[in-house]
């Protein structure tokens, strides 16, 4: 882990989880450790992600993140295409990343060739899903590849997206990724804050996921069949919600 990572591991700490600076001082957590994904399931769609990351034509948005994102091309191909093709988009999303395998990635692959305006990324829920990170840990991770992404794409504007929501209310992955939620706001207020004073572009915070989870709490099959991943009509109603955000396709803008 870079020195400039450790400022924020010290910074970062959220109730009930190990202290952020005794992590600095000790070991920086596996989050911040670049590392690719070794899983063999995972193989094949990581060498095409990267070959899309070196290879692909420059894009106005790109997607990074997770199976969830990696989901607009299956239950969500069809929001995607009707919605999002036309404003040149790659999409880098890849099953069972968590934040180490998406900072490996961006090393192996740097986005700046590819000149994004609008970066979107949704990612964390594997850190806590598959047990390797604490929430605090789990942020730190996110706060690290937001710090990459921005010294990759200093001119995108990018969408960071709260953790979706997953499980039963009263289940402690709900619980931890409402701890990593509540953080990453708190984070994103001050860096924007700072962002402001600099006249840097801010970070814009998602919160789509609230619109996932019922009044009484609970997540309908019909939304994420699941608990985890998003149904076709969850897919269609998360690209809308982004349509605003990521402006027009070049080919709806009328020239004068």
């Amino acid at each position: 882990m870079s020195r400039r990572l450790l400022p924020i591991v010290s910074a970062l700490a959220l109730p009930g989880c190990d202290s952020a600076s005794s992590l600095a001082q000790e070991r920086p957590p596996s989050s911040v450790l670049p590392a690719p994904n070794a899983e063999s399931w995972a193989a094949e769609r990581r060498e095409l992600v990267l070959h899309r990351a070196r290879t692909a034509a420059p894009a106005r948005v790109v997607f990074v993140g997770d199976s969830i994102t990696q989901g607009f091309e299956e239950g969500g191909a069809a929001s995607w295409r009707r919605h999002l093709a036309s404003l040149q988009v790659v999409n880098l999303g890849c099953t069972g990343d968590r934040t180490e395998h998406v900072l490996w990635r961006l090393q192996q692959a740097p986005l700046d060739r590819l000149q994004p305006a609008h970066i979107v990324l949704l990612l964390g829920t594997n850190n806590l899903g598959h047990y390797t990170s604490t929430p605090t840990e789990t942020l730190t991770g996110l706060v690290a590849v937001i710090a990459l992404l921005q010294q990759q794409c200093p001119a995108a504007t990018i969408h960071v997206h709260e953790v979706f929501p997953r499980n039963e209310p009263a289940s402690a992955l709900r619980r931890q990724v409402a701890s990593v939620n509540a953080g990453l706001r708190v984070w994103l207020a001050a860096h924007n804050l700072q962002a402001w004073a600099a006249a840097r572009p801010p970070l814009r915070l998602h919160t789509f996921g609230t619109q996932l989870v019922g009044g009484d709490g609970n997540i309908d099959p019909a939304v994420m069949p699941d608990g985890l991943h998003l149904s076709a009509a969850s897919y269609e109603r998360w690209a809308l919600e982004l349509l605003p955000a990521l402006g027009p396709s070049p080919e709806s803008v009328q020239p004068r």
